[in-house]
């Protein structure tokens, strides 16, 4: 009886990290997300901005773990990227760890304007 809930619950898990776009095995896509989690985290214990920049703990960990779905699904892209200069290409959790570090640093990024303030930048105009 408890063979046949797991199971329920493991073919449910599975279609869910289908229907998000993952062909992983379901607790790939998961341990995934942990590390996408300890990555964000990890960021905000080492970086130490401002008391006006800092973000909650829940904003934290939405922003890792949306970089790390992001980064995830791009992991094809990026294993193919990655295959023509190493002979070994990273696993799917490390790539989401990396996405969840470097949540931060692009959440900052994106509210101070992104590509708009870095081309301001560059042609020396000011928008409003």
């Amino acid at each position: 009886m408890i063979d046949a809930k797991f199971q329920g619950a493991s073919t449910a898990l599975a279609a869910i990290t289908a229907a998000a776009g993952f062909a992983a095995p379901w607790p790939v896509v998961g341990l995934g997300f942990w590390f996408a989690l300890a990555g964000g985290f990890g960021a905000m214990a080492v970086n130490t901005p401002k008391a006006e920049d800092r973000l909650g703990i829940w904003a934290t960990a939405l922003v890792a773990l949306v970089m790390g779905a992001i980064f995830g699904l791009a992991y094809p892209l990026i294993v193919e990227i990655t295959a023509k200069f190493f002979t070994a290409v990273p696993t799917l959790p490390l790539v989401m760890a990396i996405g969840g570090t470097g949540s931060r640093p692009l959440l900052r990024w994106f509210a101070h304007g992104g590509w708009t303030a870095l081309l301001d930048r560059f042609t020396g105009k000011a928008r409003s």
